[in-house]
């Protein structure tokens, strides 16, 4: 429970509050967006789903472009809550 409330403050300090929307993402993205917020690298991602690291990167491009997002990082921090029970 201290996580979410320290990621929730930490949103709020850094003005990230309004969390982004995954509504216009596709499936696959949603997908990796996932493995994203489980710190995966593109590479792992690209092994776990069984597609070349270069999809797996324009995916997570198309996907920062999507939530307005400017990093992975960033992305992590919007998203975190939403799969926390995966990371835990």
């Amino acid at each position: 429970p201290a996580w979410k409330e320290f990621c929730t403050l930490v949103r709020d300090i850094v003005g990230l509050s309004d969390v982004g929307t995954q509504d216009n993402l596709t499936d696959r993205e949603k997908v990796i967006l996932r493995h994203i917020c489980m710190a995966k690298s593109n590479k792992q991602i690209a092994i776990d789903l069984d597609l070349n690291e270069k999809t797996v990167r324009n995916h997570a491009s198309n996907i920062f472009a999507k939530v307005g997002a400017q990093s992975r990082q960033e992305v992590i921090l919007r998203f975190s809550r939403q799969f926390a029970d995966m990371v835990q």
